[in-house]
């Protein structure tokens, strides 16, 4: 029996090529793979150690991606905090402003230029 995994998918309305490809970027560790699978191309990010699907629609939905969910990603450094923070915000919304906060001393959380959540913060 194979362990069941679970991995982030996001659903996207033609960025998910641009969204992969910029999160790769920013992130150290980060690589963007794509295939087709059902004539749907299919993005396989890796980030922080994460692997996130990506891929885009054919059908038009009435809902978008919402803040309820969010990439959570922990930091080793407040200056890894305030690159990843500086790179997901612009064109993007500050949710919550990089500041120290009871929860931890280096912490922000934004929805980016693609709609996606991230909340960074310094591992405590």
């Amino acid at each position: 029996m194979t362990a069941a995994k679970v991995r982030p998918c996001v659903m996207m309305e033609g960025r998910a090529a641009d969204a992969a490809r910029a999160y790769a970027a920013l992130f150290e560790d980060g690589e963007a793979t794509s295939e087709v699978e059902t004539g749907t191309e299919i993005w396989t990010v890796q980030v922080a150690g994460q692997e996130l699907r990506m891929f885009d629609s054919p059908i038009s939905h009435g809902f978008g991606i919402t803040p309820a969910i969010s990439m959570f990603v922990t930091c080793d450094t407040e200056t890894e905090v305030r690159r990843l923070f500086e790179g997901l915000s612009p064109d993007g919304k500050v949710l919550m402003p990089l500041d120290a906060y009871p929860f931890s001393r280096c912490y922000g959380w934004v929805q980016d230029r693609f709609g996606l959540s991230w909340q960074i913060g310094v591992a405590e």
